[in-house]
């Protein structure tokens, strides 16, 4: 009889263990809607749509929702900008940073960018970098991979394939959260957006 009670209390206690360990496991409140990653993003320099000088320095001054794209996509990035502009309604906090950077410099110049930019919340900034081995070395920390369209007709008609993410970058410049076409829900990036900035 004893070693039943025994038996019973194990498994009563096993399950309430287990059911812990679940309620821990997904209502983390360091869990996040969005993908966690650590990053190490180096020296870098671009100019952005008003002709600043835009650095490292600048990057971690606030926390940066950022977009790899160009200006004349016709895909994916159109609705992504679409989600960052949302983004910037529901997130008023003045410590956050938007920005666009262009995928395409030999099109996507200074003029174009701010003509882009413009209309836009005064928290966004359209960056570009001429030199495409510098700006590839600033992808690689994102794993963007991106390529111009072969065998077009008109060399100003191109495409430029890429993948599409938005980033939200921390200020340490170590950390980020990762939104992958797709996870474009507005209340539970505002969520990771708030965990976000609590972590150091």
């Amino acid at each position: 009889m004893k070693s039943k009670r025994k038996k019973y209390l194990a498994v009563i206690i096993s399950i309430h263990l287990l059911a812990f360990f679940a309620i821990y496991i997904f209502h983390n409140p360091n869990s996040f809607y969005g993908i966690e990653a650590n990053v190490d993003i180096p020296q870098f320099e671009m100019i952005d749509h008003l002709e600043r000088n835009f650095t490292r320095e600048n990057l971690s001054q606030n926390y940066f929702f950022l977009y790899f794209g160009f200006l004349h996509c016709y895909g994916v990035c159109p609705k992504s900008v679409f989600t960052m502009t949302k983004l910037t309604k529901e997130i008023t906090d003045l410590d956050v940073r938007f920005a666009f950077i262009t995928l395409d410099p030999d099109r996507d110049d200074i003029q174009k960018l701010n003509t882009y930019i413009q209309n836009r919340d005064n928290r966004f900034v359209g960056l570009r970098q001429d030199d495409l081995e510098k700006l590839t070395n600033f992808t690689k920390s994102f794993r963007i991979q991106f390529s111009k369209e072969l065998f077009v007709k008109e060399n100003s008609n191109y495409q430029m394939y890429h993948n599409s993410s938005i980033f939200l970058v921390h200020k340490s410049l170590h950390k980020m959260i990762q939104y992958p076409d797709g996870l474009d829900d507005i209340n539970q990036i505002k969520l990771d957006f708030q965990k976000f900035k609590n972590l150091n």
